[in-house]
């Protein structure tokens, strides 16, 4: 017999036992929708135990851990304790850790911004911009760093820099300003200090209500020490509700601005300029006011001036600036304070300004790859002789990684995927400090964090206990499943044994009649493994509603961030389950089979006829 007559015997017989109104068949014409419901509800409880084991997990990690999608899981790395030079991260020790092989590995150093190189306005003058009772952590990260994308996407009209590392932007925790930062004390320490109308007294009405009204104007100045004086710089806002980190970072900036701060403070000749590091445009140095100071009305006034340009009196008519400003800046607070500025020959209304010195800065900027180019001119002789491109005479600018102009970074975090935590965790704290030291008692290249060390643990146990409950049900669900289809697909069986006789009477071949069983079991395993794949996916959306709303209470969006999947199957999953559900299926009723076809081997087809 061909195999269309078979299988449309098989697909006529199973589409029966679906019409409600006119199954037919007789005794047992409901059995492929009883198989079919019952593979429905024992596959979707599998899938619904998989994923919860899996998501609870991943959440389990996510809050202990932390997690970032699309970069993994955070292992927190420190160098030997100590601080001296030798025992920090440099970059042959970072091209050592990639070595090992570790899949998808990607490593992310940075440096911890200390307030004598970058703190907010009025720090120096006690003034308590951020309330005391919870620290003001910052970190200077690359911009490849996983917690600088995560989650956030540029701010329309922020500075425009042709190099991304030195970009004048940070990322700030939404949570902590809202619930630390002073917007009093922060408009008292710039007032007078910058422009008016660069402070932002009124928030927007497009900025949401957790942040705080002073930043609505998306600006934060930050009080940034360039060489020998401090500075006030203006640095363009993103926010992000939380920074997923094991501290509770409240501000990430880029990590070539503070690597151009170190430098400035190291070489008092270069000049640094936040606003232009390619060094294209010319700065203002000093001032002369209008001869005798006509039109001016009082000292008050020039004192305010002064105030304006970070600068300070001098007894002469000339206004000599410490820290260069942007011929922007000098326009502002010349119109701020009823100054105008005299660009050429010619009579001018005073009092006026006008400008007698410029300087143009040094080009300093950096890739994401932690390289550095920077002009040799201003360097030092101890700089220089580290940066071979500047050793020449006529050399303009060199370029050199961070960690040999530098000293190395104290703390990296190695992002991974979940699978490699404990292989990566036990690879990297086995690698030694120096390359082929094989001495078990060498000190290591890095350790854990004490912090993360303790989290660590506490999340490895959790995950021992998961796999030992894993095994235990995945027993229990083998033996249950084929219990239940040993019961129902017998039924299915016996049931057709009276069938099976006529279909071979009618010529059909044991073979064909075993194919018929097959076919039929496959639909319902088909049409029951849809509508548990269906089941899953609404249940998992609803438990991604729940999750949000559970994250967006108070109590947990302060802190906690995570992805928002409880039933995290993927496609090797639903496959794996099918094809082990299948194959148990299919097996038992081929068994099933062979019983009714070893009863019945040599008796005619009448022999199945009887009851």
């Amino acid at each position: 017999m061909t195999m269309k007559t078979w299988s449309d015997l098989a697909l006529t017989e199973w589409r029966r036992a679906f019409r409600w109104r006119r199954a037919g068949g007789g005794t047992g014409r409901r059995d492929f929708f009883w198989l079919t419901i019952l593979l429905f509800l024992t596959l979707a409880l599998a899938l619904l135990l998989w994923g919860t084991k899996q998501g609870l997990l991943n959440q389990f990690m996510n809050v202990s851990l932390g997690y970032i999608e699309g970069a993994g899981v955070p292992l927190w790395l420190v160098s030997e304790v100590g601080g001296l030079e030798d025992n920090l991260i440099d970059r042959q020790m970072m091209e050592r850790m990639m070595a090992l092989g570790i899949p998808q590995l990607s490593l992310h150093p940075y440096r911890e911004v200390e307030p004598n190189e970058v703190a907010l306005p009025g720090h120096w003058q006690q003034k308590e911009v951020w309330r005391k009772g919870e620290a003001f952590i910052g970190r200077a990260v690359e911009s490849r760093d996983p917690l600088w994308s995560f989650n956030t996407t540029a701010i329309p009209g922020a500075p425009d820099h042709d190099v991304e590392q030195m970009r004048l932007e940070v990322l700030a925790n939404e949570t902590l300003f809202w619930r630390n930062f002073n917007c009093t004390a922060y408009h008292e320490a710039l007032l007078g200090q910058v422009p008016e109308d660069m402070l932002t007294v009124d928030k927007p009405q497009n900025v949401p209500d957790s942040i705080p009204p002073c930043l609505g104007g998306e600006i934060l100045w930050l009080d940034i020490k360039i060489g020998r004086e401090r500075e006030l710089v203006p640095f363009a806002i993103r926010w992000q509700k939380n920074i997923p980190a094991m501290q509770q970072l409240a501000l990430l900036m880029p990590l070539g601005v503070l690597h151009a701060i170190r430098i400035s403070r190291h070489n008092l000749e270069f000049r640094y300029r936040p606003e232009d590091t390619l060094g294209k445009e010319s700065y203002v140095t000093e001032i002369q006011i209008s001869p005798d100071e006509e039109g001016v009305e009082d000292n008050a006034q020039l004192e305010l001036l002064a105030s304006c340009l970070g600068s300070e009196l001098s007894v002469s008519d000339r206004l000599r600036l410490k820290l260069v400003k942007s011929q922007r800046r000098v326009d502002q607070c010349a119109a701020e304070h009823g100054f105008r500025i005299k660009r050429q020959a010619g009579l001018v209304e005073p009092p006026y300004l006008q400008i007698t010195g410029t300087q143009r800065g040094h080009t300093i900027y950096g890739d994401d790859q932690g390289y550095i180019t920077l002009a040799c001119s201003g360097l030092n002789s101890l700089f220089r002789i580290r940066i071979e491109d500047c050793n020449s005479s006529d050399a303009e600018n060199g370029r050199i990684h961070a960690t040999d102009l530098l000293n190395g970074y104290p703390k990296v975090v190695a992002y991974l995927p979940r699978s490699e935590l404990f292989k990566a965790r036990e690879a990297l704290t086995a690698m030694p400090k120096y390359p082929g030291d094989t001495d078990p008692e060498a000190p290591r290249a890095v350790y854990i964090h004490d912090s993360y060390e303790d989290a660590l643990i506490r999340f490895s146990f959790i995950n021992e206990v998961m796999k030992s409950l894993e095994s235990s049900y995945a027993i229990f669900f083998g033996i249950f499943l084929a219990v239940l289809l040993w019961v129902q697909v017998g039924v299915v069986v016996s049931h057709r044994r009276h069938l099976y006789g006529i279909f071979l009477a009618k010529g059909l071949s044991w073979g064909e009649i075993r194919k018929v069983l097959l076919l039929q079991i496959t639909l319902s395993f088909g049409v029951g493994l849809a509508g548990a794949v269906a089941v899953v996916g609404l249940m998992s959306y609803g438990l991604r509603l729940a999750i949000i709303t559970i994250l967006g209470r108070p109590a947990f969006s302060d802190r906690i961030s995570s992805d928002l999947y409880l039933l995290p199957l993927s496609f090797v999953d639903f496959l794996m389950l099918a094809v082990f559900a299948l194959a148990i299926s299919l097996l038992i009723g081929a068994i099933h089979l062979f019983l009714l076809i070893g009863s019945a081997k040599r008796a005619e087809p009448a022999d199945l006829l009887q009851t």
